[in-house]
């Protein structure tokens, strides 16, 4: 009662410190099993007075008030209307899901007949991307773990900035540290480890090994050592070449390419100038802003881009020959 009535901003005690001898707990020992033989076989647990479980008891009701606001769902111990059943029964739903999957190869329209998927996820599922993830926490969590150690030094960032030793999204994984022969064998170490853990092993006939600042030979003799290939800057990653001068022309044109391809596939023999208006509008104008969110584009390749769009509206094509 007298933990109740206390106000929010005040506090127990005079000096708004909780007696000792309230706040005092002894430690004792509750065997695990029938046999218990060595200190592994107990777990501690604390004999706790009176008054002070009473204060504990008052916040712990008060904490349970917006706590299920703030824990995720991924937790679901000590929580009311969360209960132990739901982990392992959200387990068999998805190996329900998994070992269920059949799928059967499309040729020339016909169906083959139906095999199970053993390995690996369906692409196409919208429960495969999640179950992608985290299976990939896994191989971050042994990085991470290999930076703390000391086993692989990532990349400094300027003005004490954090530490970077990989970028992932899906399957596109991207690792970076200082260049040492040990410091990069030590990838391949981590590697190995997610594969023993989790089955999956990674293609290094599709990996690349880059060199920046460093001489070409020492980067083709590293990459034999690991086995995977190598290559020089820029290099291209996410669909954006990263390293490349962006002051030049031709370093734009992939942007100028998917202009092309869409724009010779439209045509637009049969639509109208509004038709023309709203693809212009809502298609082509969207294409490089991926492009633009990350560089800023020469002044030439804005001009090329806008003539192009210019023909295509009053035309119906990017051929040169044919204007009105």
């Amino acid at each position: 009662m007298l933990c109740s009535n206390v106000g929010a901003d005040k506090t127990l005690g005079p000096d708004g410190q909780i007696d000792k001898g309230c706040s005092s707990s002894f430690i004792t020992l509750v065997p695990k099993s029938k046999d218990p033989v060595g200190m592994r076989d107990y777990h501690p647990i604390n004999l706790i007075g009176v008054i002070s479980k009473a204060i504990s008891m008052d916040l712990a009701n008060r904490l349970k008030k917006v706590i299920g606001s703030i824990i995720s769902e991924n937790q679901t111990a000590f929580l009311k209307g969360r209960y132990i059943l739901d982990n392992p029964l959200m387990c068999k739903w998805v190996e329900g899901v998994l070992k269920s999957a059949r799928s059967a190869v499309l040729l020339n329209g016909s169906p083959t007949f139906e095999f199970g998927c053993s390995k690996g996820i369906r692409r196409g599922d919208q429960l495969s991307p999640l179950l992608f993830l985290l299976v990939m926490e896994a191989l971050s969590s042994i990085f991470c773990k290999a930076g703390l150690e000391g086993i692989f030094e990532g990349i400094q960032r300027p003005n004490n900035g954090p530490v970077i030793s990989h970028l992932f999204y899906a399957n596109d994984a991207l690792i970076l540290g200082d260049w040492d022969r040990g410091n990069v064998k030590n990838v391949g170490r981590c590697l190995r480890i997610f594969y023993l853990c989790s089955g999956l092993k990674i293609n290094l006939h599709k990996s690349y090994l880059y060199g920046l600042g460093v001489d070409n030979d020492d980067t083709k003799d590293t990459a034999n050592v690991i086995g995977c290939k190598y290559d020089n800057t820029p290099v291209s990653y996410l669909g954006i070449k990263v390293g490349a001068n962006t002051n030049r022309i031709r370093n734009w044109d992939p942007v100028i390419e998917i202009f092309d391809k869409r724009l010779l596939v439209w045509k637009a023999k049969t639509l109208s100038i509004g038709g023309r208006l709203t693809l212009i509008n809502y298609v082509l104008e969207s294409l490089p802003i991926y492009y633009f969110s990350l560089y800023k584009a020469p002044a030439g390749i804005i001009k090329s881009l806008e003539a192009k769009m210019r023909k295509f509206l009053w035309a119906g094509s990017i051929d040169k020959n044919k204007m009105n």
